[in-house]
């Protein structure tokens, strides 16, 4: 099961600066790929997401200042171009626009160098970024998706986590224990009112104590445990 936690940053000039890069070449291979595909689509030549990212990767090599940036940027990139081109050829999109300069910021990188410590995590080639808050779930980590929302820049960390377990179900004799129990000590606390109050009280919390002993006995052996209908869901997600 993958779960995705979006954490505010709080980073530092610097680090601000590194984050605008990585989204200007992130829509800098998507474009550059775009256009690949535009002129090779003309021809009648069609090219998959794998030709396109190979194409990038020798075009790049033109430019010295992409050496500096997150490769992953651009991999991921070219790989939400290869998702488009699937929704517009099944009908479900329109045909993927050229990113323009000022839209939405973001880009994906991968788990490779990605760590989370308290309320700092680690991204690839620009080090520790402190966090607002703790990873809030426990696996391993896929992919890390840095995005700008207004002023605010946000990490949305994709983990991959162990199904929730659900506990079993009450049988029906359980339940007629508990009832029966429950009835009898309503009816010695009512008997007890010539003991006083303190005698009372720990009448009641004796009873109480008996009934989660007999809860606990019941689930000893089978308090957790996976349904074969949840199993069966998770394997068919």
């Amino acid at each position: 099961m993958i779960k995705t936690h979006k954490i505010a940053l709080n980073p530092n000039h610097d680090q601000i600066a590194w984050f605008y890069q990585q989204c200007g070449y992130a829509k800098f291979a998507y474009n550059a790929a775009l256009s690949d595909f535009k002129a090779e689509l003309s021809a009648d030549n069609f090219l998959s997401m794998y030709d396109l990212n190979k194409r990038f990767n020798q075009k790049k090599k033109a430019f010295d200042w992409t050496k500096a940036q997150d490769q992953r940027a651009a991999m991921y990139a070219v790989h939400n171009l290869g998702c488009a081109i699937d929704n517009w050829r099944k009908k479900r999109a329109k045909f993927p626009k050229l990113k323009r300069r000022g839209c939405k910021h973001s880009y994906t990188t991968d788990e490779q160098s990605v760590r989370m410590n308290g309320n700092r995590i680690k991204l690839p080639k620009i080090g520790w970024v402190k966090t607002f808050q703790k990873l809030r779930f426990v696996g391993k980590i896929l992919s890390v998706t840095i995005s700008r929302t207004a002023h605010r820049w946000f990490a949305s960390v994709s983990l991959e986590v162990q199904p929730p377990i659900e506990r079993c179900p009450v049988s029906p004799e359980f339940i007629k224990i508990f009832i029966s129990k429950l009835q009898s000590l309503d009816w010695r606390c009512r008997n007890a009112n010539g003991l006083g109050e303190q005698k009372y009280l720990h009448l009641s919390i004796a009873y109480a104590i008996i009934l989660v002993w007999l809860y606990e006995i019941h689930h000893r052996e089978k308090r957790w445990c996976k349904s074969e209908s949840f199993n069966k869901e998770v394997q068919n997600a």
